[in-house]
């Protein structure tokens, strides 16, 4: 029976368990020098087509790690074959990569190829926070090389609690060289020291500062939260991620995962015999309904939450770190509900900042959201 929606698909190939880089907060469990042949890749793409066929609308192939360009020149040859066939199906080529290995030779393909082939950057902002947190790497990487290439691709940036000094300058430099990032917190870290927090907590007001400042800027992913669904009734959310549906990930060897963070990169060989299949709709084998609790904590403490309709959950990260589905990391709370905060003022300011509106004149949508600051801030001590 075809299905009755149409969508995308994301197909990831981790090529290798390699990298060059040691990053603080790395997730690879074992690093080895395991490489995906070019037969692999070539029967995983072929058959991803043949699966696509009248049910998905496009599909995204994700050339992954580990660091994928330690195999660059077979991730171009893979591309060239890939290219020179005809598919049925709209495809999409990229590549994640810590940018430290793109020699004269492998910029000058990449930039031919960049409307076919998009590089995404993991970077984490200036000198002192991406040479903290990713081997100090800075000098290796030529960040104009992306920003000239792929102006509109956002990088990946992840703040950690030795680099969170750095969060609002390095997103703002990053902004005025005109790149986006989608910034996050490392997962699977100690909590936070309250020093730490207090950082954040500044970092974060100047960043709110300069794009009331500045407001042709785009807000980061940090304060541009959607804060609504506080106000839905719902005790629990589901991952929306699409892991196993949507989003499928083959191994070096060829064998398939769910996601990557669901296979023999992350996880050991017995929490894989366990979880390593998904059903339909990215349900664990053995957990029919999965909602979502903190890890380490009650159950009930999320259920009375105000944000739990809000608050991030990924099941391979959680799989990971609790050996359960549908946990949250007790770590990353109190730096969640610093970044609500932060938004919530945030967006109140920028609504009463508008000079177009005065309090008889915000429309039904400005105030349903500050129905939802009024809520969270209400809520959260």
């Amino acid at each position: 029976m075809k299905a009755q929606f149409r969508k995308n698909r994301m197909i990831t190939l981790l090529l290798t368990h390699d990298c060059n880089l040691r990053c603080r907060y790395c997730y690879v469990r074992e690093y080895k020098s395991c490489s995906m042949s070019t037969e692999t890749a070539k029967k995983v793409i072929a058959a991803s087509f043949e699966e696509a066929k009248g049910f998905y609308d496009c599909l995204e192939f994700v050339f992954l790690g580990g660091e994928p360009l330690m195999l660059c020149r077979k991730v171009m040859e893979v591309a060239e074959w890939v290219w020179a066939q005809e598919w049925a199906t709209p495809y999409l080529l990229s590549a994640v990569t810590n940018g430290t290995l793109l020699d004269e030779q492998n910029k000058e393909w990449f930039a031919k190829n960049k409307e076919r082939f998009i590089l995404c950057l993991s970077y984490d902002g200036t000198q002192s926070a991406q040479n903290i947190n990713r081997s100090g790497s800075d000098s290796l990487i030529d960040i104009g090389f992306f920003i000239h290439n792929w102006p509109g691709q956002g990088l990946k940036m992840t703040i950690s609690e030795e680099s969170v000094p750095y969060l609002a300058e390095s997103i703002i430099a990053l902004q005025e060289k005109g790149v986006r990032a989608n910034t996050s917190f490392a997962g699977g870290v100690p909590e936070w020291e309250p020093g730490s927090l207090d950082i954040l907590r500044k970092q974060l007001d100047i960043l709110a500062d300069y794009y009331l400042e500045h407001a042709e800027a785009t807000p980061s992913n940090l304060l541009s939260i959607n804060l609504l669904p506080v106000l839905e009734d719902r005790k629990f959310m589901r991952a929306g991620c699409g892991l196993g549906e949507s989003r499928i990930t083959y191994d070096w060897d060829g064998q398939r995962y769910s996601c990557h963070l669901i296979s023999p990169l992350v996880l050991s060989k017995e929490q894989i015999q366990k979880y390593g299949q998904i059903k339909e709709h990215g349900q664990i084998k053995g957990y029919e309904q999965v909602g979502t609790r903190c890890g380490e904590m009650n159950n009930h403490l999320c259920e009375e939450c105000s944000l739990d309709g809000i608050c991030p959950v990924c099941t391979g990260n959680s799989i990971r770190l609790f050996g359960k589905p549908d946990c949250r990391e007790k770590s990353s709370c109190k730096t969640f509900k610093i970044q609500v905060m932060s938004a919530c003022r945030y967006q109140l300011r920028a609504i009463l900042k508008d000079p177009i509106l005065n309090s008889s004149q915000i429309g039904s949508s400005e105030k349903y959201r500050i129905k939802a600051i009024k809520y969270i801030m209400e809520s959260i001590s």
